[in-house]
């Protein structure tokens, strides 16, 4: 068995002292402050605990998806502005997964979890959007899931 395999064993056993305090501290800023665009967070190096990765100002979509590595999952909150027909603008928080194809499925497994267990705990993220092909990790099918979550004409 794998290192990579056995810590995402622990980690599935114990998902919820596998993300780290600086992951709901960062989440709770990027909601409430409105300062920052989003925050990726990956898996340490000893595949046991979920970390903040980057947090950014960036409102580049683009720039946003560039962040995903071909071969190792991430999850990202993302703060996405949806301006309504009467010119209203809101922002709705967005969980984005990246967990590539060829994953581990132990890996898979807990990046499943994981989404899980965020969306429980933070009831205000208003989209999940899911991506397992490089395809996936481009502006106009970030924007197709998005638009059928919210119904939104194009």
């Amino acid at each position: 068995v794998s290192t990579q395999s056995t810590g995402a064993k622990k980690i599935i056993m114990n998902f919820a002292a596998s993300i780290k305090d600086e992951v709901f501290s960062e989440y709770e800023a990027l909601r409430s402050e409105g300062k920052n665009r989003y925050v990726i967070i990956r898996l340490d190096e000893n595949i046991k605990k979920f970390i903040v990765e980057k947090v950014s100002a960036d409102s580049d979509l683009s720039s946003f998806l560039s962040n995903f590595p071909d071969n190792e999952g991430r999850l990202a909150f993302y703060r996405h502005e949806l301006t309504h027909e009467d010119g209203r603008k809101k922002d709705k928080m967005v969980l984005f997964s990246w967990v590539p194809e060829d994953a581990e499925s132990n890996i898979k497994r807990v990046f499943f979890n994981a989404r899980g267990a965020l969306k429980r705990q933070f009831s205000t993220l208003g989209v999940e959007i899911n991506a397992s092909d490089k395809a996936e990790l481009s502006e106009d099918s970030f924007r197709q899931q998005f638009q059928l979550v919210f119904r939104i004409p194009e």
